[in-house]
């Protein structure tokens, strides 16, 4: 039974999947179960003297907009949620979180790349498997 998830969202119907398989694998015990919903941008961590005050604000609106629809889906089902923003590469990031807390499991969505852009660009979710100490789930 899992208690603790870490699921990663990138605002993709594969993510969005991925909320509703993860919904799925903790039911009935939905209440009992903490999530961490996690994005990570792919852009290095804003120095706030770099960014003007209105182009942080929007950055972080776009974040939470990505983070708001998994929050409300499992916060409706009475899933105890925490929003978590991580900067970096997706993969590098996910993982390097993963695996400094202790989760049960880490739910992540597939694009569904074809063979030619798993080798050129690789695959997050590959990636996540192949780096994280913890039971991963990966939804199609």
């Amino acid at each position: 039974m899992f208690k603790r998830l870490l699921i990663a969202v990138d605002g993709s119907d594969h993510s969005a999947r991925a909320v509703e398989k993860a919904i799925e694998s903790i039911a009935p015990e939905l209440s009992e179960v903490y999530v961490e919903v996690v994005y990570a941008t792919n852009s290095a961590q804003p120095k706030s003297n770099r960014l003007s005050e209105h182009e942080l604000y929007i950055k972080q609106q776009n974040e939470e907009e990505i983070l708001q629809p998994a929050v409300e889906r499992l916060s409706a089902e009475g899933v105890r949620v925490e929003k978590v923003v991580l900067h970096g590469d997706p993969a590098a990031a996910i993982s390097e979180y993963a695996n400094e807390y202790e989760f049960d499991c880490v739910v992540v969505g597939s694009r569904g790349l074809n063979p030619l852009q798993k080798m050129v660009i690789g695959s997050v979710s590959r990636k996540i498997v192949e780096q994280i100490r913890h039971p991963v789930l990966v939804v199609k």
